[in-house]
């Protein structure tokens, strides 16, 4: 998946209004912003590469018809969404997070049809919750957010293990040979053990500032 960088930023409320004027270039600034977030994230997230780009143009066509059919829209300059139901509620999460929901319905989607993919799933993990669901709380959106925002601002090192163990599912034997850097398994127990606790000091200052539970 090529990726072109433009560099005029955009709010998710910019986007919005150009997409519902049918403003091109904001059409397609949107479409690049969508593009790098997943391609950033789509590791983390999802474990067949050879669908990246079909998830992706599928949940892209998908949030750009909510938001030009005015499902999402701005008001008193807040995001709304309005479900299925007609019940409109905040949109407490960004547009590119709600896109990475999308994409975990349509990956599901994949591996339903697929019975040759496994998907790795731990219902506790919050990056794999399903914040596009009509029924779920608007604040696992925010959950999603914080927790995606602070795996993405750490150290390559931590990222990179805690990748590999928590939605990679591999094993200590399996990361000990990929990771040069740990002589030992005690040392890469000790190392994901810092790496994990750092992340949910970042996690929790942050819920913190949201007053969010942990």
């Amino acid at each position: 998946m090529a990726i072109i960088s433009l560099k005029r930023k955009y709010t998710d409320i910019e986007f919005i209004i150009g997409i519902q004027k049918r403003d091109e270039r904001i059409t397609k600034a949107f479409f690049f912003e969508c593009q790098k977030y997943f391609k950033a994230h789509f590791k983390a997230v999802f474990f067949a590469d050879d669908v990246e780009d079909e998830v992706f143009q599928e949940s892209f066509i998908i949030l750009w018809s909510e938001i030009e059919h005015r499902r999402i829209s701005v008001e008193d300059q807040k995001i709304f969404r309005k479900d299925r139901y007609g019940n409109v509620r905040l949109l407490t999460c960004g547009l590119t997070t709600f896109l990475l929901s999308i994409a975990r319905n349509k990956y599901r989607e994949y591996v339903r049809e697929n019975a040759s993919v496994q998907l790795e799933e731990n219902i506790n993990n919050p990056l794999l919750a399903d914040p596009a669901s009509d029924d779920a709380d608007d604040t696992q959106n925010l959950r999603i957010e914080i927790v995606m925002d602070c795996l993405s601002k750490m150290p390559a090192g931590c990222k990179r293990l805690l990748t590999m163990f928590y939605y990679e599912r591999m094993s200590l034997d399996e990361i000990l040979k990929a990771l040069s850097q740990y002589s030992s398994k005690d040392a890469l127990k000790s190392g994901k053990s810092k790496c994990m606790n750092t992340l949910r000091r970042r996690v929790s200052v942050m819920f913190e500032q949201y007053h969010l539970m942990p």
